[in-house]
């Protein structure tokens, strides 16, 4: 099932994949172009101020910290994809900052100023500054292709369409992880609850099963007491949304697909092993293939209908994301992997 193996005795955290490319940063800076054919290192460069690092057709992009901080604590360069050389650098003008996307042209950095949460866009080709969105107190989220963005607060979701400028709010209490494609933001809310939004509209909202978990944990001798139960809630983490199908993990160990149009359950797929983490990682969809690594320390090949294709044991609980190239399914675990 693992196509290759790049190691590293560093702790790689995220892979993102473009064409034949694929780009990985590990806790420490230290930032791998890899092919993703055979994942031969096409450059490797080290900087412990690296903080985020994304690729697209136009390159690699990279968020780290300023190192003159004359014009900013923070700064984004653009990379050469086949190199890793620096095609060009501006500053970055916030207190701090967390994600990095790019999509339609332009370059998206989730900052705070002020302790709100800002939206900072810069043009792909040369680095200017587009524009900056206040967004408020909350948390984002930018669709795929920049056409979007999501923000989010306990109370209230909101919708910002970039091009026809046209905004869409929605009164929804929670605060959980979120999945988007398009027109459709999938988000967690309290008590297990999946919930579809489109154009400001809850279009549904399902529950998803709690498992009870006292025979397995009786077999590992993890019960206190003889008549004590094990139930857990399903515990929901990002869901992942492929043409009609939305597939999410919870950390019980299920797996579960359910049909975009109405949010019923089409299939759901049960490790058979404890759960051993605290948090779901995100799935990905390689072809006509769903990867997903659930609590028990195993990474699944699923088929899109839920049919067991293969599986490839874990040396330790994965917590992050998978991402999806167009022949692998891409893991920053113990280095990087392809499966």
């Amino acid at each position: 099932m693992q196509a290759w193996h790049q190691p590293s005795e560093e702790s790689f955290v995220d892979v993102r994949a473009r064409g034949e490319v694929a780009v990985a940063r590990s806790s420490e800076g230290t930032l791998w172009g890899l092919s993703i054919a055979t994942g031969e290192r096409r450059f490797e460069l080290r900087n412990p101020t690296f903080l985020n690092a994304t690729i697209s057709k136009e390159g690699v992009f990279v968020l780290k910290r300023a190192e003159v901080k004359r014009g900013g604590k923070f700064a984004l360069a653009r990379l050469r994809a086949e190199t890793g050389e620096q095609e060009w650098i501006v500053p970055v003008i916030a207190g701090a900052v967390k994600r990095l996307t790019v999509g339609g042209g332009r370059v998206f950095i989730t900052a705070a100023r002020n302790r709100e949460l800002w939206i900072l866009i810069y043009d792909a080709a040369h680095g200017g500054e587009v524009e900056a969105l206040r967004m408020g107190k909350g948390r984002g989220m930018i669709g795929r292709g920049g056409a979007r963005i999501w923000f989010r607060n306990a109370e209230m979701l909101r919708e910002h369409q970039l091009v026809t400028r046209q905004e869409f709010e929605t009164s929804i209490e929670g605060n959980g992880a979120m999945g988007e494609r398009g027109p459709d933001l999938l988000t967690v809310r309290a008590e297990s609850n999946l919930c579809a939004i489109r154009a400001g509209k809850i279009r549904w909202q399902v529950r998803l099963p709690s498992r009870d978990l006292t025979r397995l944990a009786a077999e590992e001798e993890l019960l206190d007491f003889p008549d004590e139960e094990d139930v857990w809630d399903a515990d929901l983490g990002r869901p992942v949304i492929q043409e009609e199908r939305v597939f999410v993990a919870d950390l019980n160990g299920f797996f579960h697909a359910l049909r975009l149009e109405d949010g019923s359950l089409a299939w759901s797929f049960e490790s058979r092993a404890y759960p051993s983490t605290q948090l779901p990682a995100t799935p990905c969809v390689v072809g006509d293939s769903v990867f997903a690594a659930l609590s028990d320390e195993v990474l699944y090949a699923l088929s899109l209908e839920g049919e067991l294709r293969s599986k490839f044991p874990l040396p330790g609980p994965f917590e992050g994301r998978l991402e999806s190239s167009t022949q692998f399914a891409l893991m920053p675990f113990d280095g990087v992997r392809a499966f």
